[in-house]
């Protein structure tokens, strides 16, 4: 286990995994919560990365689909991990982020940039990675918790951890249910939404052991149901779909220390179904998927300064029979990868490269150089180039009717690079960092209208994307008070360099989803006992598929008061989103809610011995 000094402006990263390939030279890596300081004790991972992070949540509605688009990629752009494992779906190749309750994980890690060299398809835009971490202490820990909210939005969670200095166990569960009645407007006309309540049901069990001083075994089971209604969009007069979800995933790992190197195993298997009908026009989708995945990495020290990894994974994948798949089909995928890093004097370089075979065809193969330069005491440099690649999903191939079978991989090359200047003292501190990046991606993957009277995939342009990423932070702390500021600016255009006809975009003109500029500001005070959080977040104007999107301001507030009781504690909260009743749309023709509020109370009972 190692831990990463992030001083005073971010959370430490917990890494029990191969160094190297967590590591993430040249990108812009940060810890987005950790269960320890998450202070949004029952928010989805959509909520929290939209609204400190600067990413792009492309959002159905609360509780709704939900993906990202990080540095003008689309939502199969974003590799999303738990344990080192992927986790996308390989029917669609995304995940929806809006299943992942965020106080189930140890840490969850946001990765900006490509890393296709270690981590594989769809590593383009950005990574997010989903860790559990065993604590070997003697402790035994209770939490509850509940809020209720606006338009009949309850959930409840429970968590116990037991462990000792040989064994950890953590079990959770969550318990979500909204109607999502809100009031929209359209013109002048005032419309409540229909059809848009929710039920989702999270389970989790992390069970880790010592097995030796040299070996530890960890389990991991995540389960979700999740039964959803899909409201009518504003060009519909009704609607009466609605989505099941059962998804079933366990992981389990061994570690086996050496002297100076570490190997790791992992097995994976993944179980989902996901029901879909709409009554209204006669429409039944039932589709499933197994996966099976081994991945198996050796990292090593060489010398006091540099070290090498290498390690292979395999994927394997069985869609279940369906109308849209008559025969089922299955997918094999294996790649092999290795990275050296060296870290002459103040300087860190490092090279990766990976190949990967998807069934007996080799994709492309997809190096990295990354630099980090700290040799100056306030100043930090750091670079990367890498290709990044996405295969297409099994839908995008041979979803009935559509798919596509003769389309190519995305790939293309990246770089970035950041400048960053820190200072501190006792009790302040400053960071400063400037980010630019450039992308392209040729082949993009996207479904249209075709000759027939269906939609299909095809390969339709070379995107270019370019953006810059400022950020500063500020902290201060004393014996009373406790005060930090963040903010984010980001300018991006990622614009094709081609015409295309579906969806209509001219040579030149921004993709869509993929807003211009966004704009983020948190503020966060503590006294004692009592916590006061802003939050404001600008989105620029973006292009759907059919429509423009406008832009859009939202500002959320959060107050929340702590009381200890020798070994509990207490905490109280009350939440305002949407605090200027913005009528606004993320997706077109899909009403966001106006200003709503949340109550809540945590219990915490922490025994250690």
């Amino acid at each position: 286990m190692a831990q990463q000094d992030s001083v005073l402006f971010e959370l430490p990263v917990i890494i029990e995994d191969s160094l190297l390939r967590y590591s993430s030279p040249g990108s812009q890596s940060k810890p987005v919560t950790d269960r320890k300081r998450n202070e949004d004790f029952n928010a989805s991972l959509d909520r929290i990365l939209g609204r400190n992070n600067n990413i792009y949540i492309k959002s159905y509605g609360p509780g709704m689909l939900a993906n990202s688009s990080i540095r003008g990629g689309l939502p199969g752009h974003t590799l999303v991990l738990w344990n080192g494992i992927p986790i996308q779906s390989p029917l669609v190749g995304q995940l929806d982020i809006s299943l992942i309750n965020t106080n189930q994980f140890s840490q969850i890690v946001l990765q900006r940039g490509g890393n296709s060299s270690l981590w594989g398809s769809g590593a383009i835009g950005g990574l997010i990675s989903l860790d559990d971490i065993s604590e070997f202490k003697n402790m035994l820990q209770v939490n509850l918790a509940s809020s209720v909210a606006s338009f009949n939005n309850r959930q409840v969670q429970a968590s116990l951890v037991k462990s000792s200095s040989l064994f950890y166990s953590r079990s959770s569960y969550q318990l979500n249910k909204a109607e999502n009645n809100f009031s929209y407007r359209i013109g002048g006309d005032k419309k409540v939404m229909q059809n848009a309540a929710q039920s989702q049901h999270h389970l989790k069990q992390d069970i880790a052991f010592v097995l030796s001083p040299s070996i530890k075994l960890s389990i991991n089971y995540w389960g979700i149901i999740s039964d959803r209604e899909i409201p009518a969009t504003t060009q519909q007069s009704q609607s009466e779909a609605f989505q099941k979800d059962a998804i079933h995933r366990i992981t389990t790992r061994l570690n086996k220390s050496f002297r100076r190197s570490v190997l790791i195993g992992k097995l994976a298997y993944f179980h989902e179904r996901l029901e879909f009908s709409d009554p209204q026009i006669l429409l039944k989708s039932n589709t499933g998927f197994n996966t099976l995945v081994g991945d198996l990495n050796y990292d090593a020290q060489l010398g006091k300064k540099h070290r090498w990894m290498t390690g292979i994974t395999g994927i394997v994948s069985n869609v279940h029979p369906s109308s849209n798949y008559p025969q089922g089909t299955n997918e094999h995928r294996y790649a092999f990868f290795a990275s050296l890093e060296l870290n002459p004097r103040q300087w860190l370089i490092n090279i990766a490269a990976r190949q990967e075979v998807l069934g007996d065809n080799f994709l492309d193969f997809v190096p990295q150089l990354a630099i980090e330069y700290k040799g100056f005491e306030h100043w930090q440099f750091k670079s990367k180039l890498s290709k990044n690649f996405r295969y297409p999903s099994i839908n995008d191939r041979f979803w009935i009717p559509g798919g596509n079978p003769e389309l190519k991989s995305e790939s293309g090359w990246s770089a970035e690079s950041t400048i960053a200047f820190l200072a501190h003292t006792e009790r302040t501190g400053i960071k400063l960092s400037l980010s630019v990046f450039n992308r392209f991606l040729d082949n993009l993957i996207q479904w249209a209208p075709g000759t027939q009277a269906y939609w299909s995939a095809f390969n339709l342009t070379q995107v270019w994307s370019r953006g810059l990423e400022w950020r500063a932070q500020y902290r201060f702390k004393n014996e009373n008070i406790a005060f930090s500021a963040d903010a984010g600016i980001d300018f991006i255009r990622s614009t094709s360099r081609n015409s295309i006809d579906r969806p209509k975009i001219t040579k030149g003109e921004q993709i869509w989803y993929t807003p211009e500029r966004t704009y983020f500001l948190q503020v966060q005070g503590t006294k004692k006992s009592y916590q006061l959080q802003i939050n404001y977040n600008y989105t620029s104007e973006t292009r759907g598929l059919n429509a423009m999107v406008g832009s859009y301001h939202i500002l959320m507030m959060r107050l929340s008061k702590a009381f200890d009781i020798k070994l509990s504690s207490i905490k109280l909260w009350l939440s305002i989103d949407n605090f200027l009743n913005q009528d606004y749309r993320v997706i077109e023709f899909r009403p966001m809610p106006g200003r709503n509020i949340e109550i809540g109370i945590h219990y915490n009972i922490t025994k250690r011995s």
